[in-house]
């Protein structure tokens, strides 16, 4: 009955495609670079916009060798704003860009239909959001580095009911939960079990106040 929800990480499959791999033209070597007018782009890329000093500048809409697609307001080449991204694995975020990451508010979709509404910060989930995992459930509440951490409710497909604190995308803290049978726990939860002081009701009318283990 241990609650624990597995966060997705954007691109955490493949290194190259990290929330770090910022495009920066002026750490290309000259060989990797094509000149298109007043526009200098690493070889391969493309972009349709607006131009200053050699960079995107403006309105545009830049595409990466690598099929990612940006697309808003540029600044010094780099996304600031609102803007939107969509990656070659079906990812799309439409949101708040600074320096290119993914901070401020925002709204991503996977091609799981996994969808995250809500803050994030240096390119990850960080402060009140909305997460929806298809075939896990959703989670309502504070994000801390990608994690849900502090407090939140998360809502079970399997009918699951948990509203308290987490660390680390487990309940952790105090908190109460609540089975499909109508059985209930509020107490002291430890890594996703239930564990320390606690009052357990059960759908039968039992009850019992004590010391919990291991859930």
């Amino acid at each position: 009955n241990n609650i624990k929800i597995e966060i997705i990480r954007e691109g955490n499959n493949n290194k190259n495609n990290s929330n770090n791999d910022d495009i920066n033209v002026e750490k290309k070597s000259d060989k990797n670079k094509k000149k298109n007018n007043d526009l200098i782009l690493p070889k391969g890329d493309s972009y349709d916009g607006e131009v200053k000093d050699k960079k995107p500048n403006g309105k545009g809409k830049y595409i990466s060798f690598d099929g990612k697609i940006r697309e808003g307001i540029f600044e010094n080449g780099l996304l600031k704003g609102e803007g939107k991204l969509m990656l070659p694995n079906g990812a799309v975020y439409i949101g708040n860009f600074i320096d290119d990451k993914l901070c401020g508010k925002g709204k991503y979709v996977l091609l799981n239909k996994e969808k995250y509404e809500g803050e994030f910060k240096e390119g990850v989930k960080h402060g009140i959001g909305v997460l929806s995992i298809p075939g896990v459930g959703t989670y309502s509440g504070t994000f801390q580095n990608g994690f849900l951490e502090g407090k939140g409710k998360f809502s079970g497909i399997d009918g699951v009911i948990y509203e308290g604190e987490f660390l680390q995308g487990n309940p952790n803290g105090k908190g109460k939960k609540t089975y499909p049978d109508k059985t209930e726990y509020e107490g002291d939860f430890v890594k996703g079990k239930e564990e320390g002081k606690g009052t357990k009701k059960w759908s039968d009318g039992q009850i019992y106040i004590g010391e919990f283990k291991n859930g």
